[in-house]
């Protein structure tokens, strides 16, 4: 059955399919770079930088993504590329040692080729099928730009920059530690209940709980009680959201690059 987490991926897939210029790839990218999903990932990534070639929280993803996946030759040329643009002593310091301990490792290197292009049409495909500098106009006649407005803009130029100024701006900061057993119930059998257990055992649940389970650093409870919230139509859907934005990128924040 598909949890919480997999259903919110697939929908930012699939709204990103029918609008290859979203800049919701960060968003897919983060989800699949926070499954473990790093050849996914690295192909998202480089097909948002198509199109926004000097967005920086891209590259920082894919950088990981190619030091996940251990493609040593990829992530230092990229490490050489945005090196004087990475944010922080410690981020930078972080990637140095991660490209030196993968240097470490004895075995063959791994070289990253690029997947052929499938038939389906999707995101991840979008270099291998559309040019963009080439095709963007070319039906276009002077009259219908003149006479005529589109229904509907590509681009909602407000959202598009809210959207990138959180994501090129967000700090990388230590959260207040909260004691793990200050809120759990009892452990059965030595170890905590899955996220789906955990949930199913609550007969209430709210944002205040929600807002624990992230402060704990247990992401996919909390995760999945924030979708609760939203699907109930909670009346602060939008704080929830945000919530929920500021959730994924703690996944990141805490994954030790």
């Amino acid at each position: 059955m598909q949890n919480s987490k997999d259903k919110y991926t697939q929908e930012i897939k699939s709204k990103l399919d029918k609008n290859f210029l979203s800049p919701l790839f960060i968003k897919y990218a983060n989800m699949l770079y926070a499954g473990e999903e790093y050849e996914e990932c690295i192909s998202v990534c480089r097909t948002g930088l198509e199109i926004f070639p000097n967005y920086l929280t891209a590259k920082l993803i894919l950088l990981k993504a190619f030091l996940k996946a251990e493609y040593l030759n990829e992530a230092e040329i990229l490490f050489g590329e945005i090196k004087n643009k990475i944010p922080g002593k410690d981020m930078l310091a972080k990637f140095e040692s991660n490209i030196h301990n993968l240097k470490a490792i004895s075995r063959q290197e791994k070289i990253y080729y690029t997947k052929s292009a499938k038939n389906k049409y999707e995101y991840k495909s979008f270099e291998k099928n559309f040019h963009f500098q080439e095709n963007m106009f070319l039906t276009y006649d002077l009259s219908d730009l003149i006479e005529s407005k589109p229904d509907k803009e590509i681009i909602n130029e407000k959202y598009f920059f809210e959207f990138r100024n959180r994501f090129d701006t967000f700090h990388f900061e230590k959260t207040a530690n909260i004691k793990s057993d200050s809120y759990h119930g009892k452990k059965e059998h030595g170890h905590a209940p899955e996220s789906s257990e955990l949930l199913s055992k609550i007969k209430i649940v709210t944002e205040t709980l929600a807002d624990i389970y992230a402060a704990q650093g247990n992401y996919t409870e909390a995760f999945e009680a924030y979708k609760i919230l939203i699907r109930a139509g909670s009346v602060n859907k939008l704080r929830i959201e945000e919530k929920l934005n500021e959730l994924e990128r703690n996944m990141l924040r805490n994954d030790n690059i």
